[in-house]
């Protein structure tokens, strides 16, 4: 198999497709952005029976999400208080 024009034409259609069906959800991921949206955009072409099979994938962060632990402090060398009970 190649990769040909009507392969990169397919290609091209496929990536517009998804770039197409998630515009709403990466303007909304846009407007929440603090700075740039960074999307990512992945095709796979592999060779079928007699055919190439492309797959496009789209991907990018609509909502920032965070958490945060409170500080633990270990002391490694300090003693129990108690004893274990084996």
């Amino acid at each position: 198999m190649k990769i040909g024009d009507k392969t990169i034409k397919a290609s091209i259609d496929v990536l517009q497709s998804l770039l197409w069906e998630k515009q709403g959800d990466m303007d909304r991921a846009f407007i929440m952005a603090e700075g740039a949206l960074s999307i990512n955009l992945t095709l796979k072409i592999s060779p079928g029976d007699g055919v190439n099979e492309i797959q496009g994938k789209i991907s990018f962060v609509v909502e920032k999400s965070t958490g945060e632990v409170d500080k633990v402090y270990i002391n490694e060398d300090q003693m129990d208080l108690f004893k274990k009970e084996e």
